[in-house]
């Protein structure tokens, strides 16, 4: 019976071994797609800031550098 025991203690920490990382591998996948999902929304929220934040070209800030070498 010892050696029936021992058998089934390692055959039951295999199984245990090998569920945990069927959990961990389910987990890290259901991570990725969640973070590949929203990674094209967090990027038009950035660009979005970025282009409000900035001057476009038809300011005159932004087009007086190209008109100053000409009046010289």
């Amino acid at each position: 019976m010892s050696q029936r025991a021992g058998q089934l203690a390692r055959v039951i920490a295999a199984v245990w071994r090998i569920s945990l990382a069927e959990a961990i591998a389910y987990r890290v996948s259901m991570l990725m797609w969640v973070l590949t999902t929203t990674f094209p929304l967090v990027s038009l929220a950035l660009w979005s800031g970025l282009a409000a934040g900035a001057r476009s070209a038809t300011t005159p800030a932004r087009t007086s550098w190209r008109t100053s070498w000409r009046r010289s």
